[in-house]
C-alpha cells in the first residue's frame, strides 16, 4: 500500500483481511470477516495526502464513524463479511 491507507484490524476472525490501494484511482478497498457479535472497532487511517479533496465511503456489513483522518468501523452483528471502499 505504500503507506497510503492502513487498517488496524481488531475484532477479526482468524481469516486474513484483504486490503488494496489503487493510486491511479485513489481507491482503497478493505474486506474482512468479523467475529460474530463482536463490538470491537476496526480503525482505518486515511492520510490527507491520499485524499486531499476529501473522500466518499461505501461500507457493507458495517457502520462507520469519521474521526479526522480515521474511519472507525463496527461490523453489523449478523455480518459474514465487511467491505469498505473509500474513494475521492
Amino acid at each position: 500500500l505504500g503507506g497510503e491507507a492502513i487498517a488496524n484490524r481488531q475484532g477479526l476472525r482468524r481469516h486474513p483481511a484483504r486490503q488494496s490501494y489503487d493510486p491511479g484511482t485513489a481507491t482503497f478497498l478493505f474486506r474482512y470477516q468479523p467475529e460474530r457479535l463482536s463490538t470491537a472497532v476496526t480503525e482505518v487511517f486515511l492520510p490527507e495526502r491520499s485524499f486531499p479533496g476529501g473522500y466518499q465511503v461505501s461500507c457493507t456489513g458495517c457502520s462507520y464513524e469519521i474521526a479526522g483522518s480515521h474511519l472507525r468501523l463496527t461490523a453489523d452483528a449478523d455480518a459474514d463479511e465487511v467491505t469498505l471502499r473509500v474513494q475521492p
